[in-house]
């Protein structure tokens, strides 16, 4: 892989982390809230407040992540490249779970993701990953 196409990798993944910041902040918010029900600590409540707070935030920047990302896989011609990416950096699935929903060998799904980036870089849609 060129380093070019580790860089927009790395930019497609930016969903991803961001989608799994927001599943443990919501599962620490749950576990949080499991421990306050019935009481009425302060600190505690306050601290939950926050946490939503923070939780409502990386959901709108997960949203213009996303938006982005979208716009970048759309401007793929090839559908079945458009598949991958899409299955990958949107719906967030492993290239193990690609390859048995497609019914592909795990080496294919990893050959046109590669050659998913290096279309992508061709045709200069990189410019919509502006983060």
């Amino acid at each position: 892989m060129t380093k070019e196409q580790e860089i927009l990798r790395d930019k497609l993944r930016r969903g991803s982390d961001i989608y799994k910041n927001i599943e443990s902040l919501r599962a620490y918010i749950e576990a949080n809230e499991a421990i306050a029900e019935g009481m009425h600590d302060p600190q505690l409540l306050q601290l939950i407040n926050t946490q939503t707070t923070e939780l409502n935030f990386q959901y709108a920047k997960l949203l213009k992540v996303r938006s982005m990302i979208d716009k970048c896989i759309s401007s793929l011609d090839d559908r079945d490249l458009r598949s991958i990416m899409t299955m990958r950096y949107l719906g967030h699935l492993s290239t193990f779970a690609i390859a048995d929903l497609l019914h592909y060998g795990r080496n294919s799904v990893n050959r046109k993701h590669k050659q998913a980036l290096s279309k992508l870089l061709e045709i200069g849609a990189d410019q919509y990953l502006d983060y």
